[in-house]
C-alpha cells in the first residue's frame, strides 16, 4: 500500500526532514547524494539538520511575504499486514 503525504514547509528544519526521508527511501547515503549534486557530504548533513543558509532564509521569507506555499509530496510504501 502507498500512503500519499502532502505537507506544507515553513522552515529549514521541515525541508531538511523531507529531504532526509526521501534520501533514505531512495536508499542513498548522504555521500551518495552529495556526489550526485556535486557538493560536500557536510552540506547535505547541514541541510538535513535544518541549518538555514542565507539563501534558504531569504527564500522562506520571500515565500511568506508573497503567500507562496512550499509543498512536499511524498509517497510512502508500507508493508502488507496480512502476515
Amino acid at each position: 500500500m502507498i500512503i500519499h503525504n502532502r505537507s506544507k514547509l515553513y522552515s529549514g528544519e521541515q525541508i531538511g526532514t523531507v529531504i532526509k526521508a526521501r534520501r533514505q527511501t531512495l536508499g542513498l547515503t548522504q555521500q551518495d547524494l552529495a556526489d550526485r549534486l556535486g557538493c560536500s557530504q557536510r552540506w547535505i548533513w547541514e541541510l538535513e539538520q535544518g541549518k538555514e543558509s542565507i539563501y534558504l532564509r531569504r527564500l522562506l521569507r520571500l515565500c511568506r511575504e508573497m503567500d507562496i506555499k512550499l509543498l512536499a509530496e511524498l509517497d510512502i510504501e508500507v508493508g502488507d499486514n496480512d502476515g
